[in-house]
C-alpha cells in the first residue's frame, strides 16, 4: 500500500508505527516518508524516542528527510550513537539534512570516528549545513560513492576546514 501510495492506508501506517514487529514499523515509516504525509511527522519523532532497533530507527530517519521534518534534529541526536555504525550512518545523514549550522560542532566530533563512512556521512553534513565543499564525488547533486573512491582526502579536507573555522561556532 506504501508502494502504491495509497493515502487511505495513512491511518493503518500510522498505528503500525506501535506494532511489535520491527519490520511493521519501520515499514511503515518508510511509506509515510515515501508518500510525504507531513502529518506523521510527530509520530515519527515520538517513534524515534523509544526506538532501539536499527532498521526501524533507520527508515524513520529517512522517512523525516523526506518530510523536511527540521525539529527531528533534537531526537535524532539522542539516536546517533546507535550500536549499529549504519544506523549511525543514517541518522548522521538526516542530521545533516535536517539540522542546522549549530549542529556542525555535533557532526565534526565525528570527523575522527574510527569507521570510515561515519567520517564521511559527518563530513558531508557539515558541506550540506555549514554551505563548503570537500570535493565529495556528486552526480546531479546527490553525493555518490559508487565505483572506486576513497574519501580519506575529502575527510581530510572536512577536519583541516574545521580546525580553521571551529572558533566561529563556539559563539553561535
Amino acid at each position: 500500500m506504501g508502494y502504491l501510495r495509497y493515502k487511505g492506508a495513512v491511518p493503518l501506517f500510522l498505528e503500525c508505527l506501535k506494532e511489535e514487529h520491527h519490520y511493521v514499523r519501520a515499514n511503515a515509516a518508510r511509506a509515510l516518508g515515501d508518500m510525504r504525509v507531513k502529518a506523521a511527522s510527530a509520530s515519527l519523532i515520538d517513534l524515534l524516542k523509544s526506538e532501539k532497533n536499527g532498521g526501524v530507527i533507520e527508515q524513520t530517519s529517512l522517512a523525516l528527510i523526506h518530510l523536511q521534518a527540521h525539529e527531528a534534529d533534537p531526537v535524532l541526536k539522542l539516536v546517533a550513537n546507535h550500536e549499529s555504525m549504519q544506523t549511525r550512518g543514517w541518522v548522521l545523514q538526516a542530521i545533516g539534512n535536517l539540522g542546522s549550522r549549530a549542529d556542525v560542532p555535533f557532526l565534526a566530533k565525528r570527523l575522527k570516528a574510527s569507521e570510515m563512512l561515519e567520517r564521511a556521512t559527518a563530513a558531508q553534513g557539515i558541506e550540506n549545513l555549514a554551505n563548503v565543499d570537500f570535493e565529495f564525488p556528486k552526480i546531479g547533486g546527490t553525493y555518490s560513492l559508487g565505483g572506486i573512491y576513497n574519501p580519506e582526502a575529502a575527510i581530510k579536507r572536512a577536519r583541516d576546514w574545521w580546525e580553521k573555522n571551529k572558533a566561529a561556532f563556539r559563539s553561535d
